[in-house]
């Protein structure tokens, strides 16, 4: 149709001509392949299909597309393909993986002291400050709570901070923690309450 022709920057004539092979690169090949055969074979495809097309002037699109068989006389005469431009949706995936990929970079090398916990203190994630200045390894910390870490006489107060984290959204002070080796030291926090979308409480950072 014309919106195909437009995105792909072809005229009619010149579109006619064009094999679906001329528009995706080799190592795509073999998925076009398995589509195809189960176009042939089932009459329909299940589910849909991601390709990267190449447009005339050499700018590449992604496109998620489904297939059907055309009968004609009884008989297969054609596949009727049906697409939509998902470029700007993989674009968007990307970015917010790169970003991603620096939040997660600049979590496990700076040199503080970050954990993040589950609302009742369950430990979900620590970076390597922390393995390496509470002499825990990685898979000590896996199970432990934020309570463990706290000497026994000052658990208490670690409730009133949950309570003040939600209510408030953050909360910042000094927190005593024993090492592994039962050494105690004093740490200064300053937590934040992450939330869901719809708004409800998530974990804290």
């Amino acid at each position: 149709n014309r919106t195909t022709l437009d995105t792909l920057g072809y005229t009619l004539d010149e579109f006619r001509g064009l094999h679906f092979r001329s528009l995706i690169t080799k190592d795509q090949y073999p998925l076009a392949r398995k589509v195809f055969e189960e176009i042939m074979n089932n009459g329909t495809q299940e589910g849909l299909s991601e390709f990267t097309l190449t447009r005339k002037d050499g700018t590449t699109l992604t496109i998620e597309s489904n297939g059907a068989l055309i009968f004609h006389g009884g008989k297969p005469y054609a596949i009727q393909g049906v697409a939509r431009d998902i470029t700007e949706r993989k674009l968007a995936e990307e970015a917010l993986k790169e970003s991603e990929n620096r939040y997660r970079t600049v979590f496990e090398n700076v040199s503080d002291f970050l954990i993040i916990h589950e609302l009742d203190g369950a430990i979900i994630e620590t970076n390597i400050a922390s393995i390496q200045s509470s002499g825990y390894s990685p898979g000590d910390f896996k199970g432990l709570n934020i309570r463990d870490l706290i000497p026994e006489k000052y658990r208490d107060g670690f409730n009133e901070y949950l309570c003040r984290v939600v209510e408030n959204g953050r909360d910042d002070g000094l927190l005593r923690v024993r090492t592994k080796d039962g050494d105690n030291r004093i740490v200064e926090y300053k937590n934040v309450l992450i939330r869901h979308p719809d708004g409800t409480p998530r974990y804290i950072q």
